[in-house]
């Protein structure tokens, strides 16, 4: 049986949902994810364990057979930069209403369902809200409506009355929908950038998810792997006759003459036998990223059969592309999101003086300016830290969302605050990206959008 000191207990994993995959490939994923390594010794016992958790013996080279020794630098896995494509991210609360005509039963809101919804009829044109009973879709029975996980609509049961004409529908659900994440290392970037001398200094790479997973999640798993994989690695080579090392130990090895002086980690131990038959241990040390076993390497030759492999995208995929913005506020900005102001003796209400913003009212919406003069809005879809200094935002566009030519973003809050234009107080405009891309930013109908954003309070 596996004892605490072969498992250790590491960093809490917010979802792991693993299905019908085959065991080493969960194992391989919660390594990542954690920055642990694992594997099975010969005697069938598990061993999963952070870097650093057992040490061994120091080695300068004196063991090692002669002629055995080598060290290999190689930086196929290094990254800088990680991006994470295929998970489905959850939306903050999303309210959205409907008017009934006498003869429509099914709704269909703005993102797939993801979590039971609350529904709400009113009579009264907005005033009194009635709660609905609410079911699953082909589970539930005698309700009044239904909805079913990944559909983007609600549904009437058909011996209900239908919504008459001036009746309302509020539906209140988180949806998801598809994201990418990217998350860098800006110093080891601009490292990287001063050794070439030209470039952006970017190194990256992309991970495929498959899994409905929340943002912090997602940011966990490319945090894990660009730590993991963020140094460019050097494999270390030799033979020796002791039985000195097992894999999982780290090493301090110091080895002048081959530029090496670091805490290496052993991957490997073979035991092997010569022809007088005395025992030859051959050892594998690996210092940064983990390069593959045989064994891993034949299962990834497997795995890339069994699946299709696809470069790009496919006809008639939408692909998504993330547009990151930023404000820096300050004091004097007027209006301001983050300044709370109180009627008193020396300051009045003006039609000159912004009122302070509620938490919640501070950022409601996206707007965007196109050039031939038409202006469109969408709700945030995602809000992070709405009553801290640093509000994170996304709002995603749908292929359908934004078409053509966009002169500008702008963000609108304020209690009145609406898809209707005209409501509402704006609160910023921007025509570029933290990464300078400037406008004006063409939108196909095959593309969506992730249109991210960090409001910071000044300190």
């Amino acid at each position: 049986m596996p004892t605490p000191r072969d498992i250790e207990q590491g960093p809490q994993i917010n979802e792991a949902v693993f299905n019908y995959v085959p065991v080493s490939q969960a194992m391989d994923d919660l390594a990542d994810r954690t920055g642990f390594w694992w594997y099975i010794n010969e005697n069938r016992q598990l061993f999963f364990r952070s870097r650093g958790s057992v040490h061994g013996p120091a080695f300068d080279g004196a063991d090692a057979l002669a002629d055995s020794l080598r060290v290999v630098t190689e930086a196929k896995k290094y990254r800088n930069q990680q991006v994470i494509t295929g998970s489905r991210d959850l939306t903050s609360e999303q309210v959205e209403r409907f008017k009934g005509n006498g003869e429509q039963r099914t709704f269909a809101v703005g993102f797939e369902i993801a979590k039971a919804p609350t529904i709400d009829v009113s009579t009264d044109g907005g005033s009194t809200w009635i709660p609905q009973d609410v079911g699953i879709k082909g589970i539930d029975t005698d309700r009044g409506w239904y909805w079913q996980a990944g559909s983007d609509t609600v549904t009437q049961n058909e011996e209900e009355d239908t919504l008459a004409d001036g009746h309302l529908l509020r539906v209140t659900y988180i949806g998801e929908f598809p994201a990418v994440i990217i998350s860098r290392d800006d110093l080891a970037i601009t490292d990287r950038q001063t050794i070439e001398a030209s470039g952006t200094g970017i190194v990256e790479s992309v991970k495929t998810l498959t899994e409905t997973m929340e943002r912090q999640s997602t940011f966990q798993i490319a945090g894990q792997l660009l730590e993991k994989y963020g140094k460019i690695g050097r494999q270390l080579q030799f033979t020796t006759t002791e039985d000195l090392f097992r894999p999982g130990m780290i090493v301090p090895v110091n080895l002048p003459g081959h530029g090496v002086d670091s805490n290496m980690l052993v991957e490997r131990v073979a035991i092997r036998t010569n022809e007088a038959g005395f025992l030859r241990y051959e050892v594998a040390m690996i210092e940064g990223p983990e390069k593959r076993s045989w064994q891993n390497l034949f299962m990834n030759m497997t795995r890339e059969f069994e699946a299709t492999i696809r470069v790009g995208a496919d006809v008639g995929e939408i692909i998504i592309i993330p547009y990151e913005f930023e404000r820096n506020w300050l004091e004097e900005n007027d209006p301001n999101i983050f300044i709370e102001i109180y009627p008193s003796e020396t300051l009045e209400p003006s039609t000159s003086l912004y009122p302070s913003f509620a938490p919640e009212h501070r950022i409601r919406l996206l707007e965007w300016f196109k050039d031939d003069g038409t202006i469109e809005r969408k709700g945030i879809t995602q809000i992070i830290g709405e009553d801290t200094d640093e509000i994170f935002t996304l709002t995603f566009l749908s292929p359908t969302d934004a078409v053509g030519d966009i002169e500008a973003f702008r963000w609108i809050g304020g209690i009145n605050a609406a898809t209707h234009l005209d409501t509402g107080i704006q609160i910023d405009e921007q025509t570029e990206t933290t990464t300078g891309i400037e406008a004006p930013f063409t939108k196909t109908s095959s593309e969506s959008w992730q249109i991210e954003k960090i409001d910071r309070k000044w300190s």
